[in-house]
């Protein structure tokens, strides 16, 4: 998916840049999270314990958004984690609901939405 969505970017002028997108469809075999609440077993960096209480949710279809950003190195760890060049969130179709997606892939039909490169 990223792949996708980086080459679409490179076609629409965007290539480098950092950028919000949005896709609109069927999210598919997904992994994706939430941090409920801080965890109170956690004792700081190096602690055996998570420092948030997150609930975990998997599975091959979901009907929604995923609305992210690309990040280019120099922003890496400012917009996305340190390393990565996207960072995603699914929502609902009511907005009401939204979780961090760790993996996910989006069906045929779904459109890829891309500011315009200025």
């Amino acid at each position: 998916m990223e792949f996708f969505i980086r080459a679409q970017a490179q076609a629409s002028g965007l290539d480098g840049k950092p950028f919000p997108f949005r896709i609109v469809g069927v999210i598919a075999n997904f992994v994706m999270h939430v941090n409920a609440a801080p965890n109170p077993r956690f004792q700081g960096l190096g602690s055996f314990d998570e420092m948030a209480v997150t609930g975990l949710a998997k599975g091959p279809r979901l009907t929604g958004s995923v609305v992210g950003f690309h990040a280019p190195p120099p922003l890496q760890g400012v917009i996305t984690h340190m390393g990565d060049y996207f960072h995603s969130h699914y929502v609902d179709e009511s907005r009401t609901t939204t979780a961090h997606l760790d993996t996910f892939g989006v069906a045929a039909g779904s459109t890829l939405l891309l500011p315009r490169a200025e």
